[in-house]
Parts: C-alpha cells; structure tokens; sequence
C-alpha cells in the first residue's frame, strides 16, 4: 500500500498538493464550525479524533521499516547458524536464534497492519 498521497490517476501528489489539501481540510473545520447548529466542542472533537489517526498512520509508517530491519537481521541469524556469515552481533544467547527475530519482525508488521486498518475505518 502506497503511503504518500496520490491523485485520481493514482500517481504520486506533489508536497505543496498534499499542503494545499491539508489547508482545505482545515478550511472545512471553519466551514462547519461557521454552520448554524454546531457546536464548537463537535468541531473541536472531530479536529481530535482527526489528530490522533494522523499520530497512529505515523507509528504505523515507522513500524513496517522496524519490522524490514528485524527480517533482515533473522535473515542474518540464519546464515550465521548455517556457518555461511562470519560474524553476528548476538552470537549467544536468546537473540542468537533466527525464530527469535522472526518472530519479532512477524509481530512488529502484524501491528503495523492492524494499526493501518483502524486508521483506514
């Protein structure tokens, strides 16, 4: 799945596109708060829930990376017990075996996906 933004033909939108469309969106918090009927706490509480889902698509973008880095390092584990590296940082101990940071990695990217569906609701 994409991460930046992207336009009705479905290629990359420009910075200064995603900047206006922030700007936009934030026109429409005035718009609404402008409405007659609305209350400025419904406004400000939209602008909240809108604030904390940017915030969880942030922690979710971070974690795929994190979740690279850890199959990289069980890939590494790996050859390392089959005598094929020379060198491992964790030559002893729990972190020594590949299934260890497997596992890690298939947890770390199992919350980035479950981060990625809240955010997309």
């Amino acid at each position: 799945m994409e991460r930046g933004w992207t336009g009705p033909t479905g290629g990359p939108v420009s910075a200064v596109t995603q900047e206006l469309r922030l700007q936009a969106a934030e026109g429409v918090f005035d718009s609404i708060a402008a409405l007659p009927g609305v209350v400025p706490e419904q406004v400000a509480n939209v602008q909240q829930k809108a604030a904390i889902r940017n915030s969880y698509a942030l922690v979710g973008m971070l974690f795929t990376p994190v979740a690279v880095v850890l199959f990289a390092f069980a890939i590494w584990a790996l050859l390392f017990d089959l005598n094929a590296a020379s060198t491992f940082p964790y030559a002893s101990g729990p972190l020594s075996h590949w299934m260890v940071w497997c596992a890690m990695a298939l947890a770390v990217r199992g919350g980035a996906s479950a981060i990625e569906r809240l955010v997309s609701r």
